[in-house]
């Protein structure tokens, strides 16, 4: 007879499970902050190294100056990207920090039971609670 996971701990991971779908369905939008992250970074690459090719920028303080509000717009830019970006992370770390949690809980409950056979235990529980989801 399979061994059988307290519903609680399917009800936990398939909660758990809902929330990376929908983790997963925005990382879209935040990819595109990250993007944007990247693109400032390599163009502030490009943006540089054509402050030291302009013969303008001949004494060290003009070259500075320019160097100064380049990487200051550019941080501007990626601060403001990143903090868009946060959300995304924090959700991220909370579901690798729920999934820990339920991992070492369950192996407490189960000890004898190897990660294969803990996996299959609670996939079997969480498609009985998806089961009855449907019926009602």
């Amino acid at each position: 007879m399979p061994i059988e996971i307290e519903e609680h701990y399917a009800k936990t991971a398939l909660t758990i499970m809902k929330n990376y779908d929908q983790v997963i369905k925005d990382k879209d939008i935040y990819l595109q902050h990250l993007i944007k992250i990247k693109d400032s970074i390599l163009q502030m690459k490009e943006d540089v190294e054509g402050i030291d090719k302009n013969p303008n920028n001949s004494t060290d303080l003009r070259r500075n100056a320019e160097l100064y509000k380049l990487i200051r717009d550019h941080e501007i830019l990626i601060i403001e990207e990143e903090k868009k970006v946060q959300p995304f992370i924090d959700k991220v770390d909370a579901f690798k920090k729920q999934t820990e949690i339920l991992y070492n809980v369950l192996k407490e409950k189960y000890p004898g039971l190897s990660d294969n056979q803990l996996k299959f235990a609670l996939s079997n529980s969480i498609e009985k609670i998806i089961a009855k989801e449907k019926l009602k």
